[in-house]
């Protein structure tokens, strides 16, 4: 039996699932690597309609460049340039209408290597999946990265999300050699 309570509950519930859909319906959705059926379709699934793929990662880094992406899902392998390097142009990429707007990198491989991901967290990579994934808690990963953006990182070496995961309490202390 419903209650009042339970029914606006449920009612809300409904309303900020339906937003959620909103937000990825409206995200472009760039996919860069070996054309991957399955991935599309449950890119599709869910949630995001405005996507491209593109296999050549040269061709995927032009196309960033003139066109406004939210969120790049790029494979680790790719032929002709690895995800990390390919990750570090489109951060760096000075020529980029994309320069400033924070896009969201994920890194897609079937397997992750820890020299990969080391090398792909520090070119600027969002976060990582590993294919095949259960949709429901990717969706959720997704939404989260959405709606917690990190701290972005401008610097000569490094553009991207904040690294730092952990609120750690500096106390503010002098070496003792000082």
């Amino acid at each position: 039996m419903f209650t009042k309570f339970s029914f606006l509950g449920a009612i809300i519930a409904v309303m900020v699932e339906i937003d959620k859909k909103f937000i990825l319906k409206e995200l472009k959705l760039l996919i860069v690597g070996g054309f991957d059926q399955g991935l599309v379709d449950r890119m599709r699934y869910i949630g995001f309609e405005d996507m491209e793929y593109i296999v050549d990662p040269a061709e995927a880094i032009e196309y960033a460049r003139l066109n406004l992406v939210k969120m790049i899902v790029c494979h680790l392998k790719m032929p002709g340039m690895g995800g990390a390097e390919f990750i570090k142009n489109i951060r760096l990429d000075s020529k980029s209408v994309n320069r400033f707007s924070h896009i969201l990198v994920l890194a897609e491989a079937s397997e992750l290597v820890a020299e990969e991901v080391s090398a792909a967290r520090d070119a600027g990579a969002t976060e990582f999946i590993i294919t095949p994934f259960e949709i429901i808690p990717t969706r959720e990963k997704i939404l989260y990265i959405i709606e917690n953006p990190r701290n972005f990182i401008i610097s000569r070496q490094f553009m991207g999300p904040d690294r730092r995961r952990k609120k750690i309490e500096v106390i503010n202390k002098r070496r003792k050699d000082e």
